[in-house]
């Protein structure tokens, strides 16, 4: 006759579940993502590399002060370049070119295309008024006038500036003053006003502003 006993007796599904759960718990059986082994390998490797390095510098004592030698070159030349990076970029010409490019609307970053887009200004304001498009043609115009009174030093363009503000700025005997005058009235009269100003008024503007550079740069 079969015997039954608490050896014979049968777990439930429940305390199986259970007891696996508990057993796939452990740290022996877990795994872990791609991230962490990669870091893991990563961690292990520098540690070997870092006791290599070490045993290698006990071992061979005049080259361990050659390469510490190199090395501070190498920091003190980085450093060097950083500084004249930063000298060069803080330069009141770097600023001058940084508050042009401001000034036509682009951004910080635009100082490193090598094809500054404010040397485009004026075919840009040409093809407006081909269009027939007033309102770019003078918000160009009148933005790359700014940019060029900033770069003589006339005014100093800034982004919370009013148009009154350069105004001001901008010494009566200057003999850009009277032209900006003009440009500003036409600029708030279109851009503001929302009225319309005869192209072949900008078309003048733009003219005057060709003038005035070639006048400056002979």
């Amino acid at each position: 006759m079969l015997q039954t006993g608490p050896s014979s007796i049968v777990p439930s599904p429940q305390e199986i579940q259970h007891v696996t759960r508990e057993v796939l718990s452990r740290p022996e059986f877990q795994t872990s993502s791609g991230w962490e082994t990669w870091i893991n390998t990563a961690a292990d490797w520098l540690d070997d590399a870092l006791q290599a390095l070490a045993l290698w510098s006990q071992t061979h004592p005049i080259w361990r002060w050659v390469l510490f030698a190199l090395l501070s070159v190498l920091l003190v030349l980085v450093l060097v370049h950083l500084v004249r990076l930063l000298r060069a970029d803080l330069a009141p010409e770097r600023q001058r070119e940084r508050r042009r490019f401001a000034a036509l609307g682009g951004g910080e970053n635009t100082l490193e295309e090598p094809s500054p887009p404010w040397q485009q200004t004026l075919l840009e304001v040409r093809q407006a008024l081909h269009q027939d498009d007033g309102y770019r043609a003078i918000w160009l115009l009148h933005r790359y006038f700014l940019a060029v009174l900033d770069d003589r030093e006339v005014l100093t363009f800034s982004s919370w500036k009013t148009n009154a503000d350069y105004l001001q700025e901008c010494p009566r005997t200057s003999s850009s003053y009277l032209l900006l005058s003009e440009m500003t009235a036409a600029y708030e009269r279109i851009v503001y006003a929302h009225r319309s100003v005869p192209l072949h008024a900008i078309a003048a503007l733009l003219a005057r502003v060709e003038d005035e550079q070639n006048s400056h740069r002979s």
